[in-house]
């Protein structure tokens, strides 16, 4: 269906709700810096990164780092 993904969020949209969800309850979006930022980023991934290599094994040779994809702070 044509523009489905984009409604859902994209191929990522489940990082995107982690990533909003865990702003939410960190009570500010503010960071310090660029590397706190990619930290937090870097941690919301890794949880989700082992969740996903529990279940398939074969995943875990061909998983790629997503973390340039957000190399931003959120506005």
């Amino acid at each position: 269906m044509p523009g489905s993904t984009e409604r859902r969020g994209g191929e990522n949209g489940h990082l995107k709700r982690a990533l909003a969800d865990t702003l939410l309850l960190r009570a500010s979006r503010d960071f310090d810096d660029l590397a706190a930022w990619r930290g937090f980023v870097e941690e919301i991934v890794g949880r989700a990164a082992t969740r996903v290599m529990r279940r398939s094994p074969m995943l875990q040779k061909q998983s790629t780092p997503i973390l340039d994809k957000y190399d931003r702070p959120p506005r």
